[in-house]
């Protein structure tokens, strides 16, 4: 039986792989010793940073909540001792650095101890950060605090490097060292600045369609005579109704992109076999390989995220959103150049979520 999105598929994933190519339109801790510091890796969270040789661990049964590994210098007597710990809160929604630093100054002003000292931005391998130094007490020990706040993935991320204020003179040049080797593993740093689910969004409406959907500011809609060539395909079946592309975020030879796309179907299919159907079809791609499937709920509806990687044109991983309504079936479709999907995907989850439908 040929499918509903059966000879749609190709035709978009061949086209849009075209005009996108550049030039054509468990954790595993390792230690490395350089200079007196040492790296430690989290390939499960995937970050890594630099931290003194001499400081030691914390037990992960003495971090506090939200702590995911943290360092200290023992041996510095009484008071706060050298410390630096990473933190990555889980976000429901999305949210701005802005706010969500506005919302933790918020709570910090509830402490009659907290002082801040100084709050600017920077820029740590490629992801726009807050620093913020403070003075407040820390388990009742007074202490100096430099913290960089990021938003990254589906989470917060925060670097907190205290100390005693009596010395925080003398180990700010090491707190600004750990702050500057801090990064996000297996993705560039051109690719970390151009991330963020979070970045403000515009909204796309298409009433002829019955769709809207939310798109990064800093996105293009892709050029007519791309967009043209996917209309009204399968013999006026199937649609085109949306396509964006960033174009200022090229790289490793590909140009972030996405493509919303509807058909009518005729006859009532499952989710499942949908799935199955546009699964069949792209594994016979060159260099397929299965990344994996999903289950989400959009705008009321179910829906299977499939991703998958392949070389049929240039290496590339796509991102199938498939979402069926009576006998309306519809697809979101990404694609980006693998070097860059880990800090694309928040945006890509971002732009799914926001897709309402008639």
């Amino acid at each position: 039986m040929t499918g509903w999105l059966f000879s749609f598929i190709r035709f978009v994933l061949v086209s849009l792989l075209l005009f996108t190519l550049v030039g054509v339109c468990g954790g595993c801790v390792k230690g490395s010793q350089s200079t007196g510091f040492k790296t430690y890796t989290d390939s499960v969270k995937g970050y890594s940073f630099s931290y003194p040789g001499n400081w030691q661990k914390v037990e992960p049964d003495l971090l506090s909540a939200g702590e995911a590994v943290a360092f200290y210098e023992p041996g510095r007597g009484k008071g706060m001792p050298p410390f630096v710990s990473i933190t990555a809160v889980p976000m429901t929604e999305m949210i701005t650095l802005d706010d969500y630093l506005k919302s933790e100054m918020s709570i910090a002003a509830g402490d009659v101890n907290y002082t801040l000292m100084s709050k600017d931005d920077i820029v740590v391998n490629g992801v726009a950060a807050k620093r913020i130094i403070a003075n407040y007490d820390h388990e009742t020990m007074p202490a100096t605090a430099m913290q960089a706040i990021m938003i990254y993935g589906n989470s917060a991320w925060l670097i907190n490097c205290m100390c005693s204020p009596s010395i925080y003179n003398t180990y700010k040049p090491t707190f600004d060292r750990v702050i500057n080797s801090f990064k996000f593993s297996g993705v560039s740093a051109a690719a970390q600045s151009k991330q963020s689910a979070y970045t403000e969004m515009l909204t796309y409406t298409d009433t002829a369609n019955g769709l809207s959907v939310s798109y990064p500011r800093d996105w293009k809609e892709m050029p007519q005579n791309l967009l043209g060539g996917l209309m009204n395909i399968m013999g006026g079946k199937g649609t085109v109704a949306a396509g964006f592309w960033a174009p200022a975020a090229a790289e490793y030879g590909f140009t972030p992109n996405f493509i919303v796309a509807r058909t009518a179907l005729q006859y009532e299919q499952t989710l499942e076999s949908a799935y199955n159907e546009v699964k069949l079809e792209t594994e016979q791609e060159k260099g397929y390989a299965f990344i994996s499937k999903d289950y989400l709920t959009i705008d009321g509806i179910p829906a299977i995220k499939y991703i998958y990687q392949s070389s049929q044109i240039a290496n590339s991983i796509h991102v199938f959103i498939i979402l069926v309504r009576g006998k309306t079936g519809w697809v979101i479709l990404f694609s980006c150049a693998p070097q860059s999907f880990n800090s694309l995907e928040p945006t890509f989850d971002a732009i799914a979520g926001s897709l309402v439908t008639d």
